[in-house]
């Protein structure tokens, strides 16, 4: 990367900024290059220790950029810090790709919960260790009421080495209605999963079953394009499944593994399609 990088003010191809200790590569120098296209990676964020500096870097005015990914080096104990920087580091509302790796908040920035990022398509949350809740996808963010879903575009939500985070949950409504993947891994704490009226969800990871060793609780209501692939599982540990007007996943429950899940409870299979149900239960 070219030192004084800040006086390329038409520059349109940026893919990775270091953010450098004391004067070396500062972060403000991003500020006024506002014409960047495609998608910028900004390395070493633990590296600011001024949030004014973080302010500097006016992420909001660069209106062309599609993708933004944000990673620190995980090693940071100021999480209050690392939250401060984040909650400046706001983007331009019409971006379509968030991904956040090795950031040691205790929560996300405000902006994210939001009705804000209505055009995110993808969103990645990567080795956030600490945070202990998702970026609200629920009734209440903070104590603020939404009245709109914060992520009525995006299609793809990767959650991984979420440490801390023990449940995820959201509003009564269509918060992600366009969303037909969800990839969860190494969520070790993770234990209650609801999700509802996610009318475009088609697919779990596949690897469910081993990356979410603790999960004792999995609410599916509303999402009548999900189905699972018979080398899919649900995870050993579950003590309720609750399965509400999945068509398409009843139909291969054959491939659930129930036989499997000694520890399991409660077991609530709501289906209007009669011959589904009759096959269900005879099986």
């Amino acid at each position: 990367m070219p030192m004084n990088t800040g006086r390329m003010k038409h520059l349109q191809v940026l893919t990775r900024f270091y953010v450098g200790k004391q004067n070396r590569f500062n972060v403000w120098e991003l500020e006024n290059l506002n014409y960047l296209l495609d998608s910028l990676k900004i390395s070493k964020l633990d590296n600011i220790n001024d949030q004014m500096d973080a302010e500097d870097a006016n992420m909001k005015e660069k209106n062309y950029l599609n993708e933004l990914i944000l990673k620190w080096s995980g090693n940071n104990d100021d999480s209050q810090n690392e939250r401060s920087v984040l909650e400046v580091f706001q983007p331009h509302r019409n971006l379509k790709g968030l991904v956040i790796r090795n950031y040691c908040g205790t929560r996300f920035a405000d902006w994210m919960g939001a009705p804000y990022l209505l055009n995110l398509v993808s969103l990645e949350l990567m080795t956030c260790k600490y945070c202990f809740c998702l970026p609200p996808v629920g009734q209440e963010f903070y104590g603020q009421n939404l009245s709109i879903a914060p992520f009525l575009s995006l299609k793809y939500l990767k959650i991984e080495d979420m440490w801390e985070l023990e449940e995820w949950k959201h509003f009564e409504g269509e918060c992600f209605p366009r969303l037909n993947a969800i990839y969860i891994r190494r969520c070790s704490k993770l234990e209650w999963i609801f999700l509802s009226k996610m009318t475009h969800l088609k697919s779990l990871h596949e690897d469910m079953h081993a990356q979410l060793p603790c999960l004792h609780s999995l609410w599916l209501y509303g999402c009548p394009q999900l189905q699972l692939v018979p080398q899919r599982r649900f995870p050993l540990s579950l003590v309720k499944i609750t399965i509400n007007d999945y068509l398409k996943l009843i139909a291969s429950h054959m491939s659930w593994g129930l036989h499997r899940l000694h520890s399991l409870q409660d077991l609530y299979v709501g289906c209007h399609d009669f011959e589904n149900a009759k096959s269900f239960l005879e099986e």
